[in-house]
């Protein structure tokens, strides 16, 4: 197994190679499946030297498929780093090292497995959630991460997120954090039951007032002084008019 070393200093590769032991006669059944395998593994280098991670990273999750080696998980949380999609690639590289903690696995792949794991996790954080009482179902931005009490933190990515709890009788609590990398916040939740009270919607508008009413004629005098009034108002709109439509008025 060897390594190859590319142009980005974060991303190291490990090549495609059996895992060690001689493996038995009734193994044999297995190579067509291993070398298609290795088509795949190769290909994915290919597409990791053009630094085209999307692609590879297909090619590496079929080879996976195919015929599983340390190698490919390793380069497969590599194509995931390059991606951005650290808690996709923090949770592939700690198979590997779960999945080789007894292997042969050489000192030179532990390594760079330990020191991947390290720089990807500089770019998280982690969120506490207490809640009272226990039993609600936890999640993160939507998504159910545990019933409390959860056994840790939530590891998440760097920016916002929403944190609910909701408890067997429907009560939710909910709040919302914003973490850059290397925070542990903490929240603490304790849902809260619907009030059941129906939003009643928009208040209605205002009723204006009726306009004052217009007070009666005592005698002709003030019925005269009415008419009169109204009698110059409308000669005046008309004067009014003729001046905007009068050619020798522009």
């Amino acid at each position: 197994m060897g390594t190859l070393h590319l142009r980005s200093a974060a991303i190291t590769l490990l090549l495609f190679a059996p895992l060690g032991a001689p493996r038995p006669a009734h193994a044999q059944a297995e190579e067509p499946a291993r070398e298609e395998a290795q088509a795949h593994f190769e290909r994915g280098i290919g597409l990791m030297r053009n630094e085209n991670w999307a692609a590879a990273l297909v090619e590496f999750d079929r080879s996976l498929e195919l015929y599983a080696t340390r190698a490919a998980l390793f380069n497969r949380g590599n194509c995931l780093y390059a991606l951005h999609r650290y808690l996709d690639a923090l949770a592939a590289l700690l198979e590997w090292q779960v999945g080789n903690a007894d292997s042969g696995a050489p000192e030179e792949e532990r390594a760079a497995v330990a020191a991947l794991l390290e720089e990807i996790r500089g770019y998280l954080a982690e969120v506490q959630v207490d809640v009272e009482p226990a039993g609600a179902v936890v999640r993160l931005d939507g998504a159910i991460v545990g019933t409390a009490p959860l056994e840790g933190p939530i590891v998440v990515t760097v920016g916002p997120h929403v944190v609910e709890a909701e408890s067997a009788d429907g009560a939710v609590g909910r709040a919302e954090v914003t973490v850059a990398s290397g925070d542990r916040a903490v929240l603490r939740l304790s849902p809260a039951p619907a009030t059941g009270v129906d939003d009643p919607g928009p208040a209605p508008l205002p009723v204006p007032p009726p306009p004052p009413a217009m007070p009666e004629a005592d005698d002709g005098v003030d019925q005269a002084w009415f008419w009169t009034i109204a009698s110059t108002a409308v000669a005046a709109a008309a004067a009014v008019t003729g001046l905007l439509t009068d050619p020798r008025s522009l």
